[in-house]
């Protein structure tokens, strides 16, 4: 039997949702009745299959670049690269495809093209939830709200990440979806624990390294203005690429900030690096993105490094509070964000709370084992529908 994954990001190399999907695909094949996988996934590269495993093949479609602040164009050009993705996908000839969004307008084919005989959608990110208010966001987002529900009534399962977009799915569709928590993979877990532990209490030189995407969502505008406070023994990196980078890097020009570095995207092998490098890990959501749990941050963790988090009320904080070495400041808020950075460099992370936060990590969040509970339905739905 085979399985076809269908994304609108890159694999194996796309951050959270090649992680995601990575895991997937690898436990999905443990069940005996599924031979192969397929992953339909976009990327700037050109057309092309290749073999990630012996048993699990890349179809990856060409996705043009195209202006993140054009919204419109946008919208069009992911519109076009969901239809080639399914057009893709069908020619796998699978039984079961498995679609995985956020890109909502993944969800239109489903609504249009002939059902595939087992369907399971996986909703990685609510974003239809991060529309501000006003009468032109209200409307897009009852539009997609329609469009979800319309697609969901054909999916066999539904999973999400968390309770909260569980409850925001169930307000749609009266349904009670799965949940499969975001974490960390057992093997990313190992990598990522070996980094060295660097001591920087009472040192001249603090460095705070953010690592992702450079989106609206992470409201990265904070770090410049720390560095405008009077904080001279502190550097910032910020590694990643996104939609506001080019904005960040002229506001740092303009207001003749010395001491932040960009260094854009950097290949995956390079990452540890940094973290191995810093001081403090920085990440932040936005509180129009309270249900967002970003996977970064159980790497931070993981690497042993403190950690400084701007969050929203929501699933993140609830997660990230109870781990030592970390300081949760207001979204936004500099006045607090100054007061945990404060209080987050007074002191290391003894060998004792690094130990702890690895063992938690290992209970609680580490992907493979949060995939149990779906695959029992998963297995359930192969009795169903095949026996």
């Amino acid at each position: 039997m085979k399985i076809t994954i269908i994304t609108s990001f890159p694999f194996p190399n796309g951050k959270a949702t090649a992680n995601r999907m990575r895991v997937f695909a690898e436990e999905l094949l443990k069940n005996k009745r599924i031979d192969s996988i397929d992953i339909v996934c976009s990327s700037g590269d050109a057309n092309q299959h290749s073999n990630f495993t012996h048993n699990i093949k890349i179809i990856n479609i060409m996705g043009n670049s195209v202006n993140k602040n054009n919204y419109i164009l946008r919208a069009f050009k992911e519109l076009l690269l969901s239809i080639e993705l399914w057009r893709a996908a069908y020619k796998t000839n699978s039984e079961i495809y498995i679609v995985s969004i956020p890109s909502i307008l993944l969800l239109l084919p489903i609504i249009f093209f002939k059902k595939p005989k087992l369907l399971v959608l996986d909703i990685r990110d609510a974003v239809w939830t991060y529309f501000s208010k006003g009468f032109i966001s209200n409307s897009l987002k009852k539009i997609i709200e329609y469009t979800f529900k319309l697609a969901s009534k054909k999916a066999n399962i539904l999973s999400v990440t968390n309770k909260s977009e569980a409850l925001i799915v169930k307000n749609i569709q009266d349904i009670n979806p799965i949940i499969v928590p975001n974490g960390i993979s057992e093997k990313k877990l190992i990598e990522v624990s070996k980094a060295a532990q660097k001591s920087s209490v009472n040192n001249k030189n603090i460095n705070i390294t953010y690592i992702g995407n450079v989106g609206i969502a992470q409201k990265l505008e904070i770090l410049l203005n720390f560095c405008k406070k009077d904080y001279e023994n502190v550097s910032i990196n910020i590694i990643g690429d996104g939609a506001q980078l080019k904005h960040l890097k002229n506001q740092a020009k303009i207001e003749n900030i010395k001491n932040i570095n960009f260094f854009g995207a950097v290949p995956p092998e390079n990452v540890l690096e940094f973290m191995e490098n810093a001081d403090v890990l920085f990440a932040q959501i936005g509180g129009d993105f309270s249900s967002a749990v970003p996977t970064k941050i159980f790497e931070y963790i993981a690497s042993g490094r403190r950690v400084l988090l701007g969050l929203p009320d929501g699933p993140a904080k609830d997660i990230f509070k109870d781990f030592y070495g970390v300081e949760i400041f207001n979204t936004g808020d500099i006045h607090d964000f100054q007061i945990s950075y404060n209080r987050l460099i007074e002191k290391e992370l003894s060998e004792v709370e690094i130990k702890f936060n690895l063992n938690r990590l290992k209970s609680n969040y580490v992907r493979e084992k949060s995939m149990h509970n779906f695959l029992i339905h998963f297995d359930k739905l192969l009795n169903d529908s095949f026996l």
